[in-house]
């Protein structure tokens, strides 16, 4: 069964504040904002974005701006394209890590891959305190 989530979710790795969100969050930038008020400086969104035209674009433009509206780190995860099964389209790829200000800081392409990054949990703090929008 599939159901929508009631409260945001957050939790603390070694001092960093995590907050989640999943694939079709990304089309709220209340929840990223909400997200960022609750402290998150990294917020991780597993998802299947399905394939079609405008799609990747979307993707990208989303995940951007939803680090800006949390004015935290975003690692979107998305899965690597598959063929079809069926008429459902399953990942496009393109997972990213993205900083604060919407910088995407690494990619990957639509095939299976690792994507490394480093986190920085003060970079979150100070965008905030230099453009206090949460």
């Amino acid at each position: 069964m599939v159901a929508p989530g009631k409260e945001l979710v957050t939790f603390e790795v070694r001092g960093v504040t995590v907050g989640l969100a999943t694939c079709y969050d990304l089309r709220f930038a209340d929840q990223s904002t909400a997200l960022g008020r609750a402290g998150a400086h990294l917020v991780v969104v597993p998802a299947s974005w399905g394939a079609g035209p405008g799609k990747e674009e979307q993707w990208d433009l989303l995940t951007r701006a939803r680090a800006s509206d949390a004015q935290s780190w975003l690692l979107a995860c998305d899965q690597a394209w598959t063929p079809p099964i069926g008429t459902d389209p399953l990942g496009i790829g393109r997972s990213a890590l993205v900083d604060p200000i919407g910088h995407a800081c690494a990619r990957l392409g639509s095939e299976p891959d690792l994507l490394l990054g480093a986190v920085d949990a003060e970079l979150p703090g100070t965008i905030r305190a230099r453009v206090p929008i949460l």
